[in-house]
């Protein structure tokens, strides 16, 4: 009986709580030769949010300005079809306004109407979710963890998500890291 018990325990240790690797099952998780996620949300009970994604498979800066300082990165789950054809099963567009530096933070910053002010450090964030609707970024904030070369890994602390359309149901909040592998290498859509 105590051996079934430490097997029992030694395997949760392995295998996490209900998630793989130790991940929450309410997150957007995935690695791509780009970058790597280990989002986790929090306070889903009162939304429809869903509490499961598909792992991300497109990590990437998508439009990158360098006068301005101005990044657009997305994330994104996206389900091959087939013939080369995709659809979005959700998408997370982090754009930043002002050069990234380790130990930089950025706020959300958005006027009415839930567009991006462009203010100098200040980054916008939307979560797009088939189905159910999108969310927006309103309050917490990101800071760049390190930055070594043109690889930077951002920490999402806190950031409460809203709803953005009249799909979506209630706030959730979203912590954890992001990764990019090159900061000034766009490209546009690259599932892997």
């Amino acid at each position: 009986m105590v051996r079934l018990l430490l097997a029992v325990v030694l395997l949760a240790g392995f295998t996490g709580c209900g998630g793989h690797n130790g991940e929450a099952t309410n997150g957007l998780v995935g690695d791509t030769s780009r970058g790597s996620v280990r989002l986790r949300f929090d306070d889903t009970s009162e939304s429809n949010f869903p509490s499961t994604h598909i792992r991300a498979n497109d990590i990437g800066v998508t439009f990158y300005e360098p006068t301005m300082g101005l990044r657009a990165i997305n994330v994104g789950g996206w389900v091959d079809d087939g013939g080369g054809s995709f659809h979005k099963s959700w998408l997370l567009i982090f754009s930043l306004f002002g050069e990234p530096a380790a130990g930089k933070v950025y706020s959300f910053d958005a006027l009415d109407g839930g567009q991006p002010s462009l203010a100098p450090d200040t980054a916008y964030v939307v979560l797009q979710d088939y189905p159910p609707g999108n969310w927006m970024a309103s309050g917490g904030s990101v800071t760049v963890q390190s930055l070594v070369g043109l690889r930077a890994i951002f920490s999402f602390d806190a950031v409460t998500m809203v709803p953005d359309d009249l799909n979506a149901m209630g706030t959730v909040t979203m912590s954890g890291p992001l990764m990019i592998a090159n900061i000034n290498s766009v490209c546009n859509f690259c599932p892997e």
